[in-house]
């Protein structure tokens, strides 16, 4: 279950009206037009007056009277619409539900070492429905006192991420003092439910009008203008009130199964390693007393290694058949000088594979066959900075500073080293930059028979099959 898609859906059926019920006794979105506009000209008007008292300039009749004439807010045309919305709705542009619209300070504010009462937002602090504190900068008084009357959030204000990830938006529910940056904008909306305007701005159809106006400079920005021609589908008050309850029981519900989720993610790559511990102690798959045992394999392993000296000092019992041995011991460590690439080489397209110790299995490929390791047995990859272990049984070249290639020898199954290597690797300490594959090579390595071997592959990966399967679901 995708629960990002989920919760998008949910967003898509609340703005155009199939989540919850109309009801006659809300009234219109034009009647709750009628009462915005008033509640704005009052609005206006005693902002007017308090600078007037301040500056001690007294209004002209006529000055006062376009003060306090803002006009009736003309809904949108219903047939220019994205998409059709209930019949007492309205289409109407954002700044003409707000009393006030605007963006962060421009000019660099003087920051302060610790908390001294005042936060300054940005873009950053500016998560979906929420504002995180936990990287947060700090103004003293004469900086707030500056930037806020310019913008200074209060409780109810809708906040939106300008630059870097444009587009994010949350509600302030609390009391804190804030005044922001740039990089964040606020809009204070009238007689619309915060939450309500929250959500339209985070689903699909607002976010898609909000990358369109970010991108219409040469830096991807969201200015103030664009804020204010965004549009939005709006409900009756008493309706907006219902659909945020509608939206938040959902949410809620979705949130646990995402807990869930994440617990059985954790789940499942315990079980992972529990099954290769399981493997490695000889508890897997059960000993057959025909197998050769080990200890042959070990004396053909060690047989060029004439300092080789059997283990005493061992980690924990094994079968009877099985052998302790160093992890150098049971590999070819390849150079890989003749076959590395530099990133400008790998192309998106060409003949041989690109592999290295990133994420991907292939990072792309050249052409050049000079390049190419060429396998006896299959190899493992170890990325010694970042732990990374891969299974290439195929032609390669190798891509990034500080990859390992091990080639099997001949007396170990390569699949079986794979897994074995995974296991280590997971346990070893990060120790930093190229250290890994020194704690690698010198752990010391369980050794079962070649056949029993074989048959640890074959329940380990049937296992893994059956948890990929469930990890599919969980995406």
């Amino acid at each position: 279950m995708n629960t990002k898609l989920l919760k998008q859906k949910i967003l898509d059926l609340a703005i155009r009206g199939k989540l919850t019920q109309q009801l006659k006794s809300d009234g219109t979105t034009a009647d709750l037009l009628t009462q915005i506009s008033d509640e704005r000209r009052k609005t206006r008007d005693e902002r007017k007056g308090t600078r007037s008292k301040k500056s001690g300039v007294i209004l002209s009749e006529a000055q006062s009277a376009k003060s306090k004439d803002l006009g009736q807010i003309i809904p949108l045309d219903k047939n220019e619409a994205p998409f059709e919305i209930p019949e007492n709705w309205e289409w109407v542009c954002i700044d003409s539900i707000a009393s006030l619209i605007t963006d962060g300070e421009h000019l660099t504010p003087r920051r302060v070492e610790s908390f001294e009462g005042y936060y300054l937002l940005s873009a950053r602090n500016i998560q979906d429905n929420a504002i995180h504190l936990g990287d947060v900068d700090y103004v003293d008084d004469e900086e707030y006192n500056r930037i806020a009357k310019r913008c200074n959030p209060r409780k109810d204000d809708v906040l939106i991420s300008c630059s870097g990830s444009i587009g994010r938006v949350a509600v302030v529910k609390d009391d804190n003092k804030y005044v922001m940056v740039r990089s964040a904008a606020m809009i204070r909306p009238v007689l619309v439910h915060s939450c309500y305007l929250m959500y339209v701005l985070q689903s699909n159809c607002l976010q898609s009008q909000i990358q369109n106006y970010s991108k219409q400079t040469a830096q991807a920005n969201l200015f103030q203008a664009a804020i204010r021609a965004l549009q939005i589908p709006l409900p009756p008050l008493a309706e907006q009130q219902r659909i945020v309850a509608k939206i938040e029981e959902a949410f809620a519900e979705i949130e646990a199964i995402e807990k869930n989720k994440e617990l059985l993610k954790t789940h499942i790559k315990q079980t992972r390693q529990k099954i290769l511990d399981l493997a490695i102690h000889g508890k897997l798959v059960p000993q057959n007393k025909s197998d050769e045992p080990a200890s042959v394999l070990l004396e053909r392993i060690t047989r060029d290694n004439p300092h080789y000296e059997k283990l005493i000092d061992i980690p924990f019992e094994i079968p009877e058949s099985w052998e302790w041995v160093k992890y150098a011991e049971l590999v070819t460590n390849i150079s890989v000088k003749n076959f590395q690439v530099k990133s400008s080489e790998i192309q998106p397209i060409g003949t041989f594979p690109v592999v290295s110790q990133g994420q991907s299995n292939i990072d792309g490929f050249v052409d050049d066959p000079k390049k190419v390791v060429h396998l006896r047995f299959p190899i493992v990859l170890f990325g010694d900075h970042t732990k990374i272990v891969k299974y290439i049984d195929f032609d390669f070249v190798v891509g990034a500073d500080g990859t390992k290639v091990l080639e099997a020898k001949s007396a170990i199954n390569p699949k079986y080293l794979y897994f074995m290597t995974l296991n280590i690797v997971e346990k070893i300490e990060d120790r930093g930059y190229g250290r890994h594959f020194a704690l690698l090579s010198n752990s010391l390595c369980p050794l079962p028979p070649l056949a029993e071997q074989k048959r640890i592959v074959d329940r380990i990966e049937e296992i893994f099959a059956s948890l990929d399967e469930i990890s599919l679901h969980l995406v």
